[in-house]
């Protein structure tokens, strides 16, 4: 998976600061209870991994592994360290390495909730095998029940292997928890949206769009409900809102094109359509879209007008071909 990828996914998961210093205590050593220097040694292992911990939320991956792994060699029986260890090098893509801490987080305490999430996202976005992901982020939750991230984790890999009724299930229950979170009413949305529950879904994309009024995202998702559930001259009005805040969003030219194609106003579909690719030149689907409304115009044009527009078709047609072969 591109790290791009899994840098758009840890944003939604605040259990991999949160959970380590809020969810997780010291387990003590399991010889004897702790005399003087046994206290000093955990609360200075205790100070070097908070601040480890405070440079990976700064970005500052290569300090933090530096600072927590001294924090380890100071006191090596906690599960907390070799959490943020295996959180770390999940985003950097290190997945082999990440597994190899999260086990020993686990090793360590295995009703830590920090590290069966991690754990879970390490076989979720690193192998792939979502089976053991799935008992993971179960596990996850039933060590911390009130916390709105494992079930958001575990709703997004029931959305990924096609089970929507069980994500929207646990997106409900993360958004139960925590009802000021707009990563987790976007997912529901989008899920909402493939269940076809498009009006449940433009409740919580437009709650989202009270945070941010010009979120082109956010708009994009309106649209697509609207268009969904067929109601055109919304999905009209939220396309061409998108174009006043970015004008470079080719894919608005081409919706208002394709709507006004379905109310056979195909001159004007045919100028929207080829605004989006004046825009990008490489948009398939608008030639094709395109290349089928020139073959509408022909049937009912006179000559040599007909022929003028068959020709646009096959030239249309064609860049849709060549370009899908580049492409392949």
């Amino acid at each position: 998976m591109r790290r791009s990828v899994i840098f758009n996914v840890l944003a939604c998961f605040s259990f991999f600061w949160v959970s380590c210093a809020t969810r997780t205590d010291f387990p003590h050593s399991s010889t004897s209870d702790f005399d003087l220097a046994s206290v000093l040694k955990l609360t200075r292992a205790a100070e070097y991994i908070s601040r480890g911990k405070a440079l990976a939320e700064e970005g500052r991956y290569k300090e933090a592994l530096e600072l927590i792994k001294e924090g380890i060699e100071i006191y090596p029986y906690n599960a907390v360290g070799y959490t943020l260890l295996g959180q770390i090098h999940f985003l950097l893509s290190n997945f082999e390495k990440a597994l190899r801490y999260a086990s020993l987080a686990l090793e360590k305490d295995p009703a830590s909730d920090g590290a069966n999430g991690i754990m879970g996202a390490i076989l979720h976005f690193g192998f792939g095998e979502h089976d053991r992901a799935l008992h993971y982020y179960n596990l996850a939750i039933r060590h911390a029940p009130n916390a709105s991230d494992h079930f958001f984790n575990r709703g997004q890999l029931h959305r990924l292997t096609g089970r929507n009724g069980m994500a929207l299930e646990d997106f409900n229950s993360a958004i139960n928890i925590s009802p000021f979170n707009d990563t987790y009413r976007r997912e529901r949305g989008i899920v909402l949206k493939q269940l076809g529950k498009f009006e449940e879904a433009l409740i919580d994309f437009y709650s989202l769009l009270r945070m941010n009024n010009n979120s082109v995202e956010t708009l994009w998702l309106i649209t697509l409900a609207y268009l969904f559930s067929n109601r055109h001259d919304e999905t009209l009005y939220t396309a061409k809102r998108i174009m006043r805040i970015d004008p470079s969003q080719y894919n608005a030219y081409h919706m208002v094109g394709l709507i006004l194609g379905t109310r056979d106003e195909f001159n004007e579909a045919v100028k929207w359509i080829s605004r989006a690719i004046e825009i990008n030149p490489f948009f398939i689907s608008a030639y094709e879209v395109r290349a089928e409304i020139f073959e509408v115009l022909a049937e009912t044009a006179l000559p040599p007008r007909d022929a003028y527009y068959r020709l646009r078709a096959l030239q249309d047609e064609e860049m849709a071909l060549r370009l899908r072969y580049y492409q392949d």
